[in-house]
């Protein structure tokens, strides 16, 4: 008998890995491989963990199948496989083939049905059988020798499922997950399943039952009513259903020729030609390390083995490639010495972050976290904030982080500088920030984890990373203490009897400034659960966080690699890396609030709320819900007889823009509006405010998202500052309520003035537009005298409004029918105002057809600094999503240079400041404004470094130009 068959779900595990995996990974004749790599990358892992003798990709095929012909509506709500996984399912058939795994596809059939077909027809061939997939209905093949691998999360978290674990999971048998989909049914296969009988309630049936034909046999055996009448009266939907789950095994297949390929047979140099063709270099290197291929590495046993990183060439950046990190030092600094002697042999760089000893699942000091700082080699310093208590450590850490000469390496460095900050360091010297690296080269995305980081750029599986960590030997020579097994005691003369170490407890050093001095051990006021907590067996959770720092070189690497590929290596050195510094500043200061203010304001919010509640109410002829979007659209369109706009899934639309479009119909709509922004802006700000300010000072410490928007703007949350309304005056008594901080006088805002449209004039090169700015006028005025034919001095408030949203529209590629509906004019005048427009600037046309012809060439957009944006939109098959595409490669440079600019700004602002000898600071950012902090006697000082540092941080065609005001408050 053979060892394992493995049976893969391939339409499965393709459309997962599509879009597990981003649509940046790709050749460089720019063909997308995200789903190639990922399922390949799959295949690899279960090849290695479970060497089977075959593996067998099943693939479903391109017509309808015998379900579709049963019921028109069968995976009916699936969306059209993309064009971009089309192209890929032949590519992957073909590395398949060179590894020796057939594909089977069979017309009229699903992968599901091969697969059943094969388990049943190989079930006594073979010991184990494994099918990978996802997909619910599989679970009805478990039994016996058969077990189902599905994924969890990613391309490589599994969970294998044999009859304990789908009890465990589902509550039910592997044979009643048919009779169990049939009632509950499900929303992937659109299995219809009885309408208003969900998971708990199958279950118990089946539970009380065991099948859908007992359940009807003793019908009169259920209690509730309500439940029988319901499941009588679907018993043709239930029936149905059943037959829909169910596996068709007989299906006509040569599985005698079909195990004649066998993955073992496969050769290396047949498969690393596929893997050249489609550029997986990671992956050409990982194959020959795995052993039962031919021509493989025999040496290795599994691909991802202790001597990894013997791969890897890091000696460029202090690493020896010959080290195996079998022993690493690990420091945890009894006095000064120890830290300056590992200070000392540091060489140019360091990997460092903040650690924290307490996730989700633990209890504990949750301001008690790790430093750890490793030096790239074999040792590693691990310490927290109580050893800064010694000046003499603290100057030692110091001086490793002042430094510089020292690169420092990290994950979301401004999270790690605050923390240091809050101990009295600062970071100088250059920052390797991976977080922002996988950003600027990723900008789809506006957040990552260092997980996801290391998956997509190293190929070194977190997991595994894991149980190298737990291989590796932690030593103290001057302790004499084994760190593997994680129990440390210092050992002092006074304690070396002490009770923890009965208790395996560590107890943690802090020396005086006098190196000679006995050190006082805080057993008895600092538990040590930091540490105890931290190097544990059972808490992979913070080893994990320290085996990725020990191998941050290696995604480090391929980052800068694909920095200096796609040239944005400046745009890091020269914006974003002296970004994370004044960033994490701003943050750390925070702003102040005026909490007495705060108190009146929220009276009188809901005093203002009670009355519009009331005039909404008088108006409908009835007291509602005015938060139920369904109780609203009963009003609306019921009562009140108003046109629907918009059907959503749950109802008729009562979304804003639905609202807006409704104006003109009910005076009632304008007090639902009125309402609805009062109460978000109470219940976002007012109520909240005060209660998210620190203890310690008071200030709100809002998060900035550095690349927070996909046009590399800045966002901020928790809170949201940059939702707070600008220009109406409710959106203005809330900026009232913030102040200075105590010692300061006064806030000061500079906002850029039009930085859009004189980005617009500078990249167009259009002449009329750089003339008006470079003799100052209102660009609107003129716009509309222009468009409308008349003199400037003739320009009414209306011409200017509307020339106003035409000149912002362009910017946003704003189409006829989306100016008509910003100006309630017909699409025959928004059709000519942008016609004439265009012929005022006729270089403004051109320039945007320039950028969306390059952009569909080169499938992103850029920025005057090289910020580059994927466009992926624009070769979608849908016409509304590609003429989105289009709208995005006009605005991405525009905006993106903008935000480009407002971050040079605001560097070159702080530096200014440091310069200046005031005492002010920048305090925010939002949108286009800069918000700071000062005291009346630099005024003057102040206000010209922010204009300084604003309008001539960058040399454009026409001048930059900033509005200053100042105040008590942000009432300016």
């Amino acid at each position: 008998m053979k060892n394992k068959l493995i049976l893969i779900d391939s339409n499965n595990i393709a459309y997962r890995a599509f879009y597990a995996l981003p649509s940046s990974i790709t050749t460089s004749s720019g063909i997308v491989t995200n789903a190639i790599y990922g399922f390949i990358s799959m295949v690899l892992k279960i090849a290695t963990d479970f060497e089977p003798d075959n593996m067998i990709a099943a693939f479903d095929s391109k017509g309808p199948t015998f379900r579709h012909e049963l019921f028109e509506g069968y995976k009916a709500q699936r969306k059209k496989m993309p064009d971009e996984l089309i192209s890929q399912m032949s590519l992957i058939k073909e590395v398949l083939k060179s590894m020796k795994i057939p594909a089977v596809e069979k017309e009229g059939f699903e992968a599901d049905d091969i697969i059943a077909a094969i388990a049943s027809r190989c079930r006594k061939s073979y010991e184990e059988i494994m099918i990978i997939s996802s997909d619910k209905d599989m679970l009805q093949l478990v039994g016996g020798n058969i077990k189902v691998v599905a994924l969890k999360k990613g391309m490589t978290d599994i969970v294998v499922f044999d009859s304990a674990a789908v009890y465990e999971k589902f509550n039910v048998r592997p044979e009643e997950i048919q009779d169990y989909l049939a009632l509950a049914g499900d929303s992937s296969d659109n299995i219809p399943g009885i309408p208003g009988i969900g998971p708990k309630t199958a279950t118990r049936l089946i539970g009380q039952f065991k099948s859908i034909e007992n359940i009807y046999r003793n019908i009169d055996k259920i209690k509730n009513e309500k439940l029988a009448g319901l499941i009588l009266k679907n018993k043709s939907e239930a029936e149905f259903s059943k037959r829909l789950t169910e596996l068709e095994s007989d299906i006509d297949l040569d599985i005698e020729s079909i195990l004649e390929q066998r993955i073992k047979d496969a050769d290396i140099s047949d498969i690393q030609k596929s893997f050249s063709m489609l550029e997986f270099k990671t992956l050409s290197e990982r194959i020959k390390k795995i052993a039962f291929f031919k021509n493989s590495n025999k040496e290795y046993k599994n691909y991802f083995s202790n001597s990894e990183q013997n791969e890897i060439d890091l000696k460029k950046d202090g690493f020896d490639e010959n080290d195996n990190f079998e022993s690493v030092n690990c420091i945890i600094p009894k006095n000064a010495k120890d830290i300056q002697r590992f200070a000392a042999k540091i060489s140019k760089k360091v990997y460092f972050g903040v650690l924290d000893p307490f996730n989700e699942k633990n209890t504990g000091n949750r301001e008690s976290k790790i430093l750890a700082v490793f030096n790239g080699k074999n040792e590693i310093l691990l310490t927290d904030s109580s050893i800064f208590g010694s000046s003499a450590c603290f100057n030692a850490v110091e001086g490793i982080f002042n430094n510089r000469e020292i690169i420092k390496t990290g994950f979301d460095i401004k999270y790690n500088y605050k923390w240091l900050k809050s101990n009295g360091i600062e970071i100088n010297g250059p920052l390797n920030d991976l977080k922002i690296f996988f950003l600027l080269l990723n900008s789809e995305k506006t957040n990552v984890e260092i997980k996801e980081i290391f998956e997509e750029y190293s190929d070194m599986d977190p997991e595994k990373l894991l149980n190298r960590l737990r291989n590796i030997y932690f030593k103290d020579d001057a302790l004499n203490a084994d760190l593997k097994e994680s129990e440390i005691i210092y050992k002092s003369e006074e304690k070396n009897q002490s009770s923890n170490h009965e208790n395996h407890q560590m107890s943690f050093a802090v020396c005086g400034d006098d190196e000679n001095e006995p050190p006082e051990v805080l057993s008895e006021n600092y538990e040590n659960e930091n540490f105890s907590t931290f190097l544990a067996d059972d808490t992979d959770y913070y080893k994990q966080q320290l085996a990725f720092l020990f191998f941050y070189a290696v995604p480090e690497n391929n980052l800068l690699k694909d920095l200096e590929k796609h040239e944005m290596t400046e745009l890091y050195k020269n914006i974003e890396e002296p970004l994370i510094k004044v960033l994490a500043e701003m943050e750390y200061r925070g702003v102040a609030i005026d909490r007495d203010y705060l108190k009146v304001l929220i009276v009188e919010f809901n005093k203002q709320i009670e009355a519009i509640t009331k005039e909404i109410f008088e108006a409908s002829g009835e007291e509602f819900n005015i938060n139920s979007p369904q109780q609203l659209s009963r009003i609306l369109y019921g009562k009140l007889n108003l046109k629907p706009r918009r059907k959503t899934k749950t109802g008729l639309s009562t979304d804003a823009a639905t609202l807006l479009s409704l104006m003109a119909d009910n005076p009632i709509i304008e007090k639902i509006l009125d309402y609805r922004e009062k109460v978000k802006l109470k219940n976002t700000y007012i109520d909240v405010l005060p209660n998210i300010a620190s203890k310690k000072d008071g200030r709100i410490h809002t998060t900035y998202n550095q690349l927070g928007t996909t046009t590399g703007r800045i966002s901020s949350s928790e809170p949201n500052l940059q939702n707070i309304p600008v220009r109406t005056d409710i959106g203005r008594l809330i900026r009232k309520a913030f102040v200075p901080g105590k010692g300061y006088d006064l806030l000061l805002s500079a906002d850029y003035s039009q930085i859009e449209l004189r980005v617009l004039a500078h990249l167009s090169g259009d002449k009329k537009l750089i003339e008006v700015f470079l003799r100052n006028e209102d660009i609107h005025s003129y716009t509309a005298a222009e468009i409308f034919n008349v003199k400037l001095s003739d320009v009414t408030e209306e011409m200017r409004r509307r020339a106003k949203a035409i000149n912002f529209g362009i910017i946003y590629g704003m189409t006829e029918y989306g100016l008509k509906t910003r100006l309630s004019i017909t699409e025959e005048e928004a059709k000519n105002y942008i016609e004439l427009y265009f012929a005022r600037y006729p270089k403004i046309k051109s320039f945007i057809n320039s950028l969306i012809k390059e952009a569909y060439e080169k499938g992103y957009a850029k920025t005057l600094f090289g910020r580059k944006r994927k466009i992926n939109e624009l070769f979608n098959a849908n016409p509304r999503i590609r003429n989105l595409g289009e709208r995005l490669s006009i605005n991405t440079p525009i905006q993106g240079t903008a935000a480009d600019i407002m971050k040079l700004a605001t560097v070159k602002l702080y530096n200014n400041l440091k310069e200046s000898g005031t005492d002010s600071n920048i305090l925010m950012q939002v949108h286009d404004e800069l918000v700071l902090e000062l005291k009346t006697k630099d005024l003057e000082i102040v206000r010209k470094s922010v204009k300084i540092a604003m309008e001539e941080c960058v040399s454009l065609k026409v001048p930059l130009k900033t509005d200053i005001k100042y105040a008590e408050n942000w009432y300016v």
